[in-house]
């Protein structure tokens, strides 16, 4: 698990770092550049993330609550749990959904006065239950002691996200990497 969490982690620090630059290879503008990379993680991805307090909560609970059912052998458990929490999960991200397309708009202009924001959040939006539902499948994985299979699983989608930002942001700007990590997190719960 620390493994997991180190190379997560550093790839996650290593998207960080290249988002800018290839956002400066679109917009041929270091201030427009920084801006919509500030916009994106200063403003969207927090709002977009914080209905995951909710299922990072429920992520806690579920590995030793399904490490300790897998001890035993009960499937039953294991399936109950599993299927309860990901119902959960998509609820909340459904949910999540909704309100950031009806008010996304909005609150990106009246929090924050920006329009670019509410765009994002908008183009966002169906990201939550995806985002939501990982974060719990991934516990349940670590729970059935398959912790080397999730850090593939995550290695795959990380790897793929950050394929979408050498190739895609240069083109298409943050639609680029917005598309990937729709793909991504696709991928990782399927």
């Amino acid at each position: 698990l620390t493994m997991n969490k180190t190379a997560l982690t550093l790839l996650q620090s290593v998207e960080s770092i290249l988002i800018p630059s290839m956002l400066m290879l679109y917009y041929n503008n270091s201030d427009t550049s920084l801006s919509m990379f500030g916009t994106l993680t200063g403003i969207v991805l927090p709002f977009i993330m914080f209905p995951n307090t909710l299922t990072g909560a429920l992520s806690t609970i579920l590995l030793p609550t399904i490490s300790a059912a897998n001890a035993v052998t009960d499937q039953s458990s294991i399936s109950k749990i599993t299927n309860k929490s990901i119902t959960f999960c998509i609820f909340i991200g459904l949910l999540s959904s909704g309100l950031f397309l009806t008010f996304g708009r909005e609150l990106g202009e009246i929090i924050f006065n920006s329009i670019e924001s509410g765009t994002m959040l908008l183009y966002m939006a169906f990201l939550c239950p995806f985002i939501y539902t990982s974060s719990s499948l991934s516990s349940i994985i670590n729970g059935l002691g398959k912790a080397t299979t999730n850090l593939l699983y995550s290695i795959i989608a990380i790897s793929i996200r950050l394929g979408f930002i050498l190739f895609a942001i240069p083109v298409m700007g943050l639609s680029g990497y917005i598309i990937g990590l729709y793909i991504s997190y696709a991928l990782l719960i399927i």
